[in-house]
């Protein structure tokens, strides 16, 4: 891709997430996104022929994100066993503690477009895959992902997040669990 089609391509990201972030998931539309972006609508067109190519775009960068998080904390400890299900807890906790994580109207959109739905459980199969293909209780390692991604889904939705120092606590927990029986 050319870079001023790439820039483009990156103004149009950046203006729909702003605009999901700021407004929910019902002020993306491509009109919106292309004023927000400073950009003609046939310019958003030209990348993305429909708001669900948009949305489907932002959902597979928010899942990469959250890949390449849990693949930095598996190389913090790369002789560990169970690195897979350590690194996915341990991204875990710190997108809990507000780094980052999946903004909630995007995860709102993305349960109501089929792709998307697809993607994301793809995306959570293989996390199961590999954290039970390591461990020596596959029932365990898929029960702790389970629980590490309920407290974020908790905290997404907003559902009585827990303190600062609980949220750390707990997810030290799960982590005990996991390195449990290496």
């Amino acid at each position: 891709m050319q870079t001023r089609s790439q820039a483009t391509l990156e103004k149009i990201i950046v203006a729909a997430r702003t605009l999901i972030a700021r407004e929910g998931i019902n002020a993306l539309t491509m009109e919106a996104v292309a004023e927000a972006a400073g950009i003609s609508k046939g310019g958003v067109l030209h990348h993305f022929r429909a708001k669900e190519a948009l949305l489907a775009e932002l959902v597979s960068r928010e899942l990469e994100a959250d890949r390449r998080d849990s693949a930095r904390e598996m190389d913090v400890d790369p002789g560990a066993p169970r690195r897979a299900l350590l690194g996915v807890v341990r991204a875990g906790a710190r997108h809990y503690a507000g780094e980052s994580g999946f903004p909630p109207a995007l995860l709102a959109a993305a349960i109501g477009h089929a792709p998307c739905v697809a993607a994301i459980s793809a995306a959570m199969k293989q996390a199961l895959d590999e954290a039970a293909a390591e461990a020596e209780r596959p029932d365990e390692a898929r029960a702790l992902l389970f629980a590490c991604w309920g407290l974020q889904l908790f905290r997404t939705l907003g559902f009585e997040p827990l303190a600062d120092e609980e949220a750390s606590r707990v997810f030290r927990a799960i982590e005990q669990m996991a390195r449990r029986n290496e």
